[in-house]
C-alpha cells in the first residue's frame, strides 16, 4: 500500500466530511487535473479503512498509467502530493464556509482592492448594523467589530468624509477595550490558570507586574455605563476572573454557574463552549480534587450545554465520541453509577447516528467493567457489529479480557488464540498504527494469561519491559494484573 499521510486525515474523516471531499475533488473549479479524480476515486472505493491492495503501488500504476508503469512512479508521487493539497484547501473553504464574519471581512478587503469603495462603505455599514444587534460577548465578534470598523474608516476616507471616519475611532477604542477584558480574562484562564506554584506554567514576572496594575473591576464597571446591555454578561467575566484565582471556592463558583445559565442565549457558539470548559475545568482542576461530589456539579454542566447546542463537533449537530466517553471516566470519581448509567443511555441521542450504536456499547461497556459487571459487559460487546479492522481487534481484546476477570482463564485463552489467528490472517490488512499496538500488547498478553492459567509468578523484566513500551489499548489493565503476578 502506498504510504501517504492523505490516509491519516481520511480515515479522520466522517462519512459526510468524506462525501464533501469527495465533491471537492470532483469539482472543475477547484480540480481540473482528471488522473486526480481518478486516483482519489480508486481511494474513496477503499474507505473507511484505506488498506486495500487496489492501493499498492504496482496496482495504482497499472490502472492510472497502464503500459507506464516504470516510467510514471513520479508521476503518481505528484497525484498524491495534489491530492494532500486538495484536502488543505477543502478544510479551508469548509472553515471560511462556517465563519460568516471572516467571509464579510475577506469581501471587503476584496471591494477596497478594487476600488469600490461606495460598496464597501455600504457593506460595511450592514455589517456593523448586523454587529449592533447581535451583540455577542466573544473574541471571534470583537475581531469582526474592530475590522468592520477598520473598513468603514477606510472607504470613507477615499470618498473624502474624514470627520465620519475620525468619529468611527471613538467606538473602535471602546471595542478595544472590550477585547482586552476578554482576552485578559480568557488567557488566565488557559495559561495554567496562573498558578505561581512550582506546578504551574512559567510565567515572566512582567506579566504578574501588568495583571498588578490591571484594574479589571474599574475597567469593567465604566465599561457597563456605556454597554448596558452586555452589563451581565462583563459581571459574569469578572465573577470568573475572581473565581480564576481561587484555589477552591464553591460559593463564587456557584454565583457565575448561576449567572452564566440566566444569560446563555447572549453569546455566541466559541464563547458559551469557553465558558462550559472554564466551569468545568475548574470543577475538574479544584473543587473536584478535594470534594469528588461536585464532579457530579460538572456532569450537570455538560448536560446543560448539551441542550444549548454546545459540546459538539463544530459545524454539525452531534456530540464528540471522546466527550461522551470521557463522562464514564470521570463519572468515577463522583461514585454514582446510576447517574452514569442514565447519562449514557439518555444522551447518546446526541452523538452521530453513524457512530451512536457503537459509541454506545462500547462506552457502557467500559463503565459495566468498572462496576464488575462482566456479563452486562459481554451483552454490551456483542450488541454491535465492529466494521473494521480495528474495531474487530479491539472487540475480541475486550473479549479476552472479560473472561479473565470472570475467572474463566480457559476460555480467555482460548479467545486469546483466536485473537492470535485473526491478527495473522489479516496482517495485510491491518493499518500501521494498529500493527504496532498489536506487536506490543500480544506479547504482554500471552506472559499475564500463561501465568495465571499455570500459577505461576511474572518475571519483573518482563513486567519492567512492557511497562517502558509505548502507551497502547488496556495498557493499565494489563499492567494491573503483571503486578498481580510479579
Amino acid at each position: 500500500m502506498v504510504n501517504h499521510k492523505i490516509f491519516d486525515w481520511l480515515r479522520d474523516f466522517d462519512e459526510n466530511y468524506l462525501k464533501e471531499f469527495r465533491d471537492f475533488v470532483d469539482s472543475p473549479y477547484f480540480n481540473s487535473n482528471k488522473k486526480v479524480k481518478q486516483v482519489f476515486e480508486i481511494i474513496y472505493s477503499t474507505k473507511p479503512d484505506f488498506t486495500s491492495k487496489k492501493l499498492e503501488a504496482k496496482n495504482l500504476l497499472a490502472k492510472i498509467f497502464p503500459g507506464k508503469e516504470k516510467s510514471s512512479e513520479q508521476a503518481l508521487k505528484n497525484l498524491f502530493s495534489e491530492i494532500s493539497g486538495l484536502i488543505k484547501e477543502f478544510i479551508i473553504n469548509n472553515s471560511l464556509r462556517r465563519n460568516q464574519y471572516v467571509q464579510e471581512s475577506l469581501y471587503a478587503d476584496e471591494l477596497f482592492y478594487i476600488s469600490k469603495y461606495k460598496e464597501g462603505a455600504k457593506h460595511a455599514e450592514s455589517m456593523l448594523a448586523k454587529l449592533q444587534k447581535e451583540e455577542f460577548f466573544s473574541g471571534q465578534y470583537f475581531d469582526a467589530y474592530a475590522k468592520v470598523l477598520n473598513n468603514m474608516s477606510r472607504f470613507y476616507y477615499m470618498e473624502n468624509r474624514n470627520y465620519d471616519a475620525n468619529e468611527l475611532g471613538v467606538k473602535l477604542y471602546e471595542i478595544f477595550l472590550l477585547k482586552i477584558v476578554y482576552d485578559f480574562i480568557d488567557l488566565k484562564n488557559g495559561v495554567g490558570q496562573y498558578d505561581r506554584s512550582e506546578k504551574g506554567a512559567s510565567i515572566p514576572e512582567f506579566i504578574f507586574t501588568f495583571e498588578d496594575s490591571f484594574n479589571v473591576k474599574e475597567i469593567i464597571e465604566r465599561l457597563k455605563k456605556h454597554n448596558p446591555k452586555n452589563s451581565d454578561v462583563l459581571d459574569i467575566y469578572y465573577e470568573l476572573y475572581l473565581m480564576m484565582d481561587e484555589e477552591n471556592n464553591a460559593e463564587l463558583f456557584l454565583a457565575a454557574k448561576n449567572k452564566v445559565y440566566k444569560s446563555i442565549d447572549k453569546f455566541s457558539y466559541e464563547e458559551k463552549y469557553f465558558l462550559y470548559t472554564t466551569l468545568v475545568n475548574y470543577v475538574y482542576t479544584r473543587l473536584g480534587i478535594d470534594k469528588p461530589q461536585y464532579f457530579k456539579e460538572a456532569f450537570e454542566i455538560v448536560k446543560f450545554f448539551l441542550e444549548k447546542g454546545v459540546y459538539k463537533y463544530p459545524g454539525s449537530p452531534y456530540m464528540m465520541n471522546l466527550n461522551y466517553e470521557n463522562i464514564y471516566a470521570c463519572s468515577t470519581f463522583a461514585e454514582d453509577h446510576k447517574w452514569t448509567e442514565d447519562f449514557l443511555t439518555e444522551y447518546k441521542e446526541y452523538l452521530n447516528p453513524e457512530h451512536k450504536d457503537v459509541m454506545y456499547h462500547k462506552t457502557m461497556a467500559s463503565f459495566m467493567h468498572s462496576v464488575g459487571k462482566y456479563d452486562v459487559v459481554l451483552e454490551h460487546i456483542n450488541s454491535y457489529k465492529p466494521d473494521t479492522v480495528f474495531e474487530k481487534l479491539y472487540v475480541r481484546l475486550y473479549i479476552i479480557i472479560i473472561f479473565y476477570d470472570k475467572q474463566d482463564y480457559e476460555r480467555s485463552l482460548y479467545e486469546f488464540d483466536n485473537l492470535v489467528h485473526y491478527f495473522s490472517y489479516n496482517d495485510e490488512k491491518i493499518p500501521k498504527f494498529v500493527d504496532e499496538i498489536m506487536k506490543n500488547m500480544i506479547p504482554a498478553l500471552k506472559k499475564v494469561l500463561f501465568a495465571k492459567a499455570n500459577n505461576k509468578k511474572l518475571d519483573y523484566a518482563d513486567y519492567a519491559k512492557f511497562k517502558d513500551a509505548p502507551d497502547i489499548l488496556h495498557k493499565r489493565w494489563v499492567i494491573k494484573k503483571m503486578e498481580e503476578l510479579l
